[in-house]
């Protein structure tokens, strides 16, 4: 048996039946047609009564009351051949007979609400009804069993609701318990009830809204997530009882069945003279709300879409975020041509990725691609490198050598660091670019070549035009179609994505189970700047993978720079008669102090939210290399 309903106290868990008011919305607008006709019909024949009523009952009319009075318009229905409505002021009628619907509108003690009784017996049925409404509704034991039963009935209803709509529910409490879990969350996520039933959502769903909704008060919606090959989108909203978050439920919603459900019911609603059964009713509620939502949802299926259109050379990189997801865009369409392409962002963002990317879903995947840094080749060595050379161009070229770009010819060079290049390397960069054509060191004969040229720096290119130390016209020339590559810190959506990729390539390579990260660590993880961007991220991984004890990795296994960022003392406000030194002297005072603490280039790049190469090349300017 199940345990009778008792009406929700601050502090429980969400009834069955708040859950259910939240989900299902007002009746819609058809049915309430519908009704408002025969109600207008009777009046004209003198069959309709319409009264005042004040509520008296100390908690309104709550969930044990709204079963009563269910039950009283029930058995005067048959009795007196009449139908019962109830209105607040300005508002549509709702049946009497529906315990869903009458809960819904919170009628509270004090409040005055319309009464509309039609049929033959409306005068003698709507005196008995009004009775009952301005009562204290107190219940004798046998009535109270009946009211029970009824309770227990509509119970087993919502049960039935809530594992048979093509929505997948989870619903947590305000303690983050999960407490409801229907069939179609179980098919989507792919884990069984036992395992999600009970524990906290943050133990299951790291990464779900509800405890944020929950704290917050604040829904969050329309946010898309594929999961394996089901594209969904989840809008979170949170339960409100008597001014009080009681909880928060998630709708999980198909992306692919939401369009079909939302089509069939259009067609529905074309029909006339529809059936008005409690149950489907209710269902149709939840309908209305998806019919709302198709626009959103066309849209979102649209960019999932567009998003799975990408070439499967673009999977490996790892992501959801919007700004991602454009340069994939972009990087796609220059798949499909010739031009040269100019890649952008920071160090360690995925640029080579990214050309990878481009060249394997372009025409010339079957051809070679050649990597070049031009900032870890010696200058003297740079051209040689490049183009090659023949045997005794120089001393030492006891053998003639083949040149990058000879290398890469019917494929694809990729030239990173293109902005740590010489002047005089550039002219003849230049050269290769516009005419296709270049020398080995040390011959006379012009070789031809057909190589496809994808760049990538981290340098501010329009400055170092402006100061003269990189050529315009190789800008322009390299700068056909450029790709931004945004930082982790304005994609700190994909960081737990990242995260999973690399412990979990990491187990692979380990042949161990992957390791999973706690939502105390993950939360570090995300709020961390990472100016060593993905490559930082993935030296991180690997090095919690090692001293993180067990299977769950904790914030104290993380580096003490990311679980406890340096926080340092505020600067001090300097004195009125105090003279402002120039900037230089305040970044000398902030380097050395940075170095004294960690000792290390990298510690304090990382804790000054620098990059290694940054904080010593500004050790060198202000000589505090020792």
């Amino acid at each position: 048996m199940m345990n009778k309903l008792t009406p929700h106290q601050p502090g429980n868990k969400p009834h069955a039946f708040a859950v259910l008011v939240h989900v299902l919305a007002p009746i819609r607008q058809p049915v309430k047609i519908q009704m408002e006709k025969q109600v207008k019909r009777s009046r004209r024949m003198g069959k309709t009564v319409e009264e005042r009523v004040k509520i008296n009952c100390k908690n309104g009319l709550h969930v044990r009351v709204a079963a009563m009075v269910v039950q009283k318009a029930d058995n005067l229905q048959k009795e007196h051949k009449v139908t019962f409505y109830i209105r607040r002021e300005g508002m549509h009628n709702v049946p009497l007979t529906s315990i869903l619907l009458v809960t819904a509108l919170k009628i509270r003690q004090n409040e005055e609400i319309y009464l509309v009784t039609v049929g033959e017996g409306a005068k003698e049925a709507a005196k008995e009804m009004k009775a009952l409404l301005e009562s204290d509704f107190s219940m004798s034991p046998v009535e109270l069993g009946q009211v029970d039963t009824l309770l227990q009935d509509n119970a087993i209803t919502a049960e039935n609701i809530y594992s048979n709509i093509e929505t997948g529910l989870v619903v947590a409490d305000s303690r983050y318990t999960v407490i409801i879990y229907n069939r179609q969350a179980e098919k989507i996520f792919g884990i069984p009830p036992k395992e999600v039933l009970g524990k906290k959502v943050t133990e299951v769903f790291p990464q779900s809204k509800l405890p944020e909704v929950i704290d917050t008060g604040k829904p969050v919606l329309g946010y898309a997530k594929t999961i394996g090959e089901v594209n969904i989108v989840i809008n979170t909203t949170p339960i409100v009882e008597n001014h009080q978050v009681i909880g928060a439920i998630s709708s999980v919603l198909d992306v692919s069945k939401l369009m079909q459900v939302a089509y069939t019911f259009a067609n529905r609603q074309a029909m006339e003279g529809i059936s008005v059964v409690k149950s489907l009713s209710e269902i149709q509620e939840l309908m209305d709300k998806i019919s709302r939502l198709s626009a959103k949802t066309e849209y979102l299926e649209e960019e999932l879409n567009r998003r799975q259109k990408l070439n499967p050379a673009f999977n490996r990189m790892v992501g959801v975020s919007s700004k991602l997801y454009d340069a994939m865009k972009m990087a796609a369409k220059t798949a499909e041509n010739n031009f040269n392409v100019l890649i952008r962002g920071e160090s360690g963002t995925g640029k080579e990725l990214v050309a990878e990317a481009i060249h394997y879903s372009s025409e010339r995947k079957d051809k070679p691609f050649i990597r070049v840094n031009c900032a870890a080749i010696p200058e003297n060595l740079l051209e040689s490198e490049m183009f090659g050379h023949v045997r005794g161009a120089y001393t030492g070229a006891i053998k003639t050598k083949v040149g990058k770009f000879e290398l890469a010819d019917k494929g694809t060079i990729f030239l990173d660091e293109i902005g740590e290049l010489d002047k005089a390397m550039q002219a003849k960069m230049l050269r290769v670019i516009q005419k296709k054509e270049f020398q080995r060191v040390g011959d006379e004969r012009t070789i031809r070549v057909d190589a496809r040229i994808i760049a990538a720096t981290n340098r501010n290119l329009e400055d170092l035009v402006e100061k003269g130390e990189f050529r315009e016209d190789l800008y322009y020339r390299l700068n056909v179609i450029p790709i931004w590559l945004p930082p982790l810190r304005e994609r700190r959506e994909d960081i737990p994505l990242l995260c999973d990729h690399f412990l979990g390539k990491i187990a692979e390579e380990l042949k161990r189970p992957a390791k999973k990260i706690t939502p105390e660590g993950m939360a570090a993880l995300v709020n961390y700047s990472w100016p060593g961007n993905i490559r930082e991220l993935e030296n991180v991984m690997e090095r919690v993978n090692i001293l993180a004890e067990g299977q769950m990795i904790q914030k104290i296994d993380l580096p003490g720079y990311i679980s406890e960022p340096l926080s340092g003392k505020a600067l001090r406000e300097p004195k009125e008669e105090e003279e402002i030194m120039p900037w230089e002297y305040y970044e000398r005072e902030i380097i050395k102090k940075a170095l004294k603490k960690y000792k290390s280039f990298n510690r304090a790049a990382k804790a000054l939210g620098l990059t290694h190469k940054t904080v010593a090349a500004k050790a060198r300017k202000y000589h505090l290399e020792e």
